[in-house]
Order: structure tokens, then sequence, then C-alpha cells
């Protein structure tokens, strides 16, 4: 029997479950299986498929699918790994995390087994960082957030992942972190006993001590997977692979550079220490060591920053992060002026459809400004007229915003909400008001994550589909239209705050004592006519959040960098201090991310 020793993956258009699936390409090969692009054929969508596939005991003969076992010997060792695959596969199908990679399908077929999980189109971690060389102290901490959030759940059903690294943490389109490849995770008992055997494979730098010693991880104990978290952000931050495991134990961690602040410094070298029982104890033990970042650096300081205190929030607890169903809304670039959209929102009733009544001045002319009418409930928008402004902050850098260089923008036409997204609005169009301070509709929805505000346009623009002009689409404000509404447009009286130099005119704030979110439209407008954007709520941006992306920001319509790990927020909110409701104040969070953040629409 010829054997093809080379070409031993399957070939183009093979198909599996009986067309169900058709191969398209081979996308890699391990030790212990290769991995596909394939179409799911009835779905007409693209997958990855993994096939289990031990390299050293199984082959394919020339131009067949099935896969075999030529040495008797082997066939009990391959069986007892291929079972460990279907049910950790299987496992790992019952996450519920936006931020680990969703398995669709388990099989055996050809002698083997395989399983189909959804296929990321971005690059690994790995990658990105031989392209930039480091990532900032915020982008760091923000994704290792992510990874740190999957690891819990993961932990949850007592497995660990055993391969925690930045070749196995995917930066997908919307800029999130993905935690894939469960290729060598170890499944426990509650009882913390192994129920599974791992497989071999360890990667230098990023696995602990106890993973080369035989029995060394024979217990549960999430510290292991917290070294190899800590191993990723030390090479987050320097662009060096950690040194061997046996090295850090007889040398201990090489000092980082002084320029990392001392909070992110310790948290590394906690997470790296060599003994176990040295080493955080649990996810929420590591997170609440990173939650002292915010106090210790600066917003940008020679190309240095922090987490902001938005993150900051996230890290120790308040917020949350958004349901699995945030993977299957894809925001692009193109999204900014092309609306968002959804196909089921046009199954929506004809009843429910938006009413626009056009405003009208006082000497009968059309304002240009509609009203529109979602199920009883009237939002205005305001005409923006384009034209160029300065933008940023020129003098202090607060804590947490990249204001600077102040640069020149220039703007088009277009329209943003007279306020923010109130409960009553949001009630309106999603059936449920997920805000914390309740008791008042007219207040701003708060408590809702960006990817809580792509379903509610989504939702919004099937009601106006008939309604609105030109085929435009309900959307966030990029962040130069944000700031240039905020600032008066081109009847800006220079203010620092957007309608007056006295904060407590237009803003609910911390400093004006506020408690809780007030009504909007409780203090006075801002030039053109705007309420709220300094305070009451944080409000999302369509841009990613780049620190120092104001030094290459072009100068018409900027629209943000073309990746990130989150979403730009403005205006401060109700429990903010005076400098975060300067309307040039920056600020960001992780896009799944719950606080007192709202929207304001735009068209």
């Amino acid at each position: 029997m010829e054997l093809n020793s080379v070409n031993m993956h399957l070939q183009k258009d093979a198909t599996l479950q009986g067309g169900k699936y058709k191969i398209e390409k081979e996308l890699g090969q391990g030790g212990f299986g290769i991995t596909y692009l394939a179409e799911q054929t009835g779905l007409d969508r693209k997958v990855a498929i993994k096939e289990f596939f031990m390299k050293e005991h199984c082959s394919r003969e020339n131009g067949s699918s099935f896969v075999s076992v030529p040495s008797i010997g082997s066939k009990d060792l391959v069986d007892g790994f291929k079972k460990k695959f279907m049910k950790e596969a299987r496992l790992i199908a019952t996450f519920n995390s936006a931020h680990i990679i969703r398995i669709y399908d388990v099989f055996e077929e050809n002698g083997t087994a395989y399983y189909v999980m959804e296929f990321l189109e971005g690059k690994n971690m790995a990658e990105v960082l031989k392209e930039q060389g480091t990532f900032s102290e915020k982008a760091s901490v923000d994704y290792i957030i992510q990874v740190a959030n999957a690891l819990k759940e993961v932990h949850s059903k007592k497995l660990l992942h055993l391969d925690v690294k930045p070749a196995n943490v995917m930066l997908n389109t919307n800029g999130e972190a993905i935690l894939i490849d469960f290729g060598i995770s170890k499944h426990y008992d509650e009882a913390g006993s192994q129920t599974s055997s791992g497989l071999v494979g360890l990667s230098d730098g990023f696995a602990p001590i106890e993973q080369y010693k035989k029995g060394g991880i024979a217990s549960f104990s999430p510290a292991t997977d917290i070294y190899s978290l800590g191993a990723t952000l030390y090479k987050f931050l320097t662009g060096e692979t950690p040194p061997h495991a046996s090295d850090v134990f007889d040398d201990g961690l090489p000092v980082l550079p002084e320029t990392i602040s001392l909070s992110l410094r310790t948290a590394v070298k906690k997470a790296m220490s060599p003994s176990r029982k040295d080493r955080p104890q649990s996810i929420d033990e590591f997170l609440a060591i990173l939650s002292q970042v915010e106090e210790e650096v600066p917003a940008e300081v020679d190309g240095i920053t922090l987490v902001s205190p938005v993150a900051s929030a996230a890290i120790s607890g308040l917020d949350s992060v958004g349901s699995n169903k945030v993977s299957n809304l894809v925001d692009t670039n193109a999204d900014i002026h092309n609306g968002v959209s959804d196909e089921s929102s046009t199954s929506l009733l004809e009843d429910e459809k938006t009413q626009i009544i056009d405003e009208q001045s006082s000497d009968g002319k059309k304002s240009g400004e509609p009203v529109f009418n979602v199920k009883g409930v009237e939002f205005k928008m305001v005409e923006v007229e384009g034209g160029s402004f300065e933008m940023g902050m020129k003098g202090k850098l607060f804590m947490g915003s990249s204001d600077n260089p102040v640069h020149k923008v220039n703007l088009d036409n277009y329209k943003i909400a007279e306020t923010v997204v109130t409960q009553e609005l949001w009630l309106a169009v999603m059936g449920s008001n997920p805000s914390v301070f309740k008791g008042n509709l007219q207040r701003p929805v708060e408590n809702v994550s960006y990817y809580d505000c792509v379903e509610f346009l989504n939702r919004l623009n099937g009601l106006a589909a008939d309604m609105l002009p030109n085929g435009l689409k309900f959307r966030f404000p990029t962040e130069a239209e944000w700031e240039f509404a905020a600032r008066g447009g081109n009847l800006s009286k220079g203010f620092r705050f957007s309608g007056s130099n006295n904060l407590f005119d237009v803003a609910c704030c911390k400093n004006g004592r506020q408690t809780s979110t007030s009504p909007v439209k409780s203090k006075s407008p801002n030039e053109l006519g705007i309420y709220d954007m300094s305070g009451n709520v944080w409000e999302w941006c369509s841009d990613w959040y780049g620190c120092r992306y104001y030094k290459s920001s072009p100068k018409s319509n900027p629209q943000g960098p073309s990746l990130g790990s989150s979403k730009v927020l403005r205006g401060g909110s109700w429990c903010s201090n005076v400098e975060n409701c300067n309307v040039a104040y920056r600020n960001g969070s992780n896009p799944g991310l719950k606080n007192y953040f709202g929207l304001r629409l735009a068209l």
C-alpha cells in the first residue's frame, strides 16, 4: 500500500457528513491534528474544521480520506486520545464566552474524529506582535482581561487550557481577543483530580515549571494557566518571549523596563512566580491585582498608556462581558456611513414602523431637523453643517486620555441626535430596559455595551427602513463628529464643556453632587441646541480607540484605527470629574463591557 508521506491532509473539495461540509484548503497542521477551511454548504458559511490526526501514528492512503493506524501497538494510544479529543470538544462547545472559539459540531468519520468551529478571519497575537513589536500598556491589559475572562469560564468547568500564549489568542475583525486551540487541555473532576490525559507538547517560555514535571499537573490549579497568562502579558509589553520556566526558577524573572508601570510589572512578576502557591490562585485574584494598574500609569507619556478609568472598573468587576450573540454582529469601518444591518429586522410588523415628522421653523419653512416617532416615542435629529475645527486639547493630558496633538479635521454634513437615547426609546425598540437608574424613562439608557447598541441600531433601522432619506441608516457618530458637535459645530464659542465654561450649567456630573443620571434636557443645550454632551452618560463612538491615533489621523472625515481592543467613549458621566467632561477628553473600553455607557444616534 502506497502512503502519502507529504500530503497527509484531506484534498480540496473532499466532503464530510454526506456533503454538509466541503473542504477548501488546509490551514495548518500540528502533531495531533490538521485544521481546514471549509464551507458549511447548507448555511453557505465558512467554518474551520479540525481533524484528529496524530502525525507520528496515523497515515492516509494517497488520494483517500480514510485515516489508518498502521502500527497495531499504536492503536490503543490513538483511540484513547481520539476519545479525549471528542470529549473535550463537546465540553468546549458548552462555553458561553465571547472570547472562546465556538464549536458547532463534533462527529466521527473516515476512521478519525472532527470538530467544526467558527472561522476567525483575523490574525493571532503572535502575528500582530511580529508586525508591530509590542502593545501599549492599555491595549495589553485590555487583551489580557478578555483572555482572563475566557479562562474564568474554562476553569469553572474544571478544565485547564495549558497552552495560553500569543499564538493561541486570535484578534478577530472586531478587535476582540479570542482564546483558541484546546489541543493539550486537561479535564478534572469535582475533587480536582485529572480525568483525561493531556497531549504532549509544551510552549517554552509560556509553560510553568510544573508542566515539565511528571505528575506536576495531576491536580486542578488555575495558577498553572495564570502563569501562562502572565507570560503572555510579558510578551505583549516587551515583544520578547519570556525565558524558559527552569531559568525563571533558577534566576528569577528578568527585570522589566522601568518605563512599564510598577503595578503592571508587579502583576507580571506575581503571575509568573516559579512556585505555583505564590501565584494568584484564581482569575478573580489575578484581575484584582491588575485593578491597581490604573493608579500607576499616566495616560500617554513617551508612548506609554494606561488602562482608562472605565477599563479599570471592568477589571475590578464592575462591568460584565457581553453575551455570546455579539460574535455574529460585525462592525466594520463601512458601518460608519452605511449603518448596521440585520436581516432579521425586515420581518418587523408594518404597524411598528417609524413615523417621521418634519419640524417647521417659525416662518413655516422646514428646518431640516426631522423628528422621528417610534411606537409613540419621539426623538429629534439636529443638522450639523460640515466644516473644519481643531480637534484635541492643548496642555495637560488627563489620566486615560490621549487628546494630543491638536490637529485640523474637516467634516461633511451629518445629523446627530438632540439627546442620548432615552430609556423610553430603548424600551420601545428592544422591549426591555437594562439601566441601573430606573424610575424616569426620560433618563438616558445606560448599562449597555457597544454590542448591545449595535443590536439596538439593527432593530431601529428595521423600524425606520422606509422613512430614512437617501438610504441612510442610524449609526454611531464617529469620534470626530461627536467632538465637533459637542464643541457647537460652526457656531462654536470655544467653550471648555459642551455649551459653557461653567460645567454645572450644561452637565450632570460628580462635582455637581450627582448621585445618579438625570433626565435628558435637565441642563442647558450647547450652541447647536444639543443636550448632555458633557456628563450624564459616557457615549459610545464608532472608532476603535488608538492612543496614538491623533499623530496619524487623516484630515477629512477620520474614522479611527482599523483594529483595536477598545471602542471610543466620550463626554463623561454623572459620576465623572470635571476633566472627563471636557469636549476633547478621550476614553475607551472593551466593546463587550457595560457601565454608565449610552448611545447618541447619528445619520
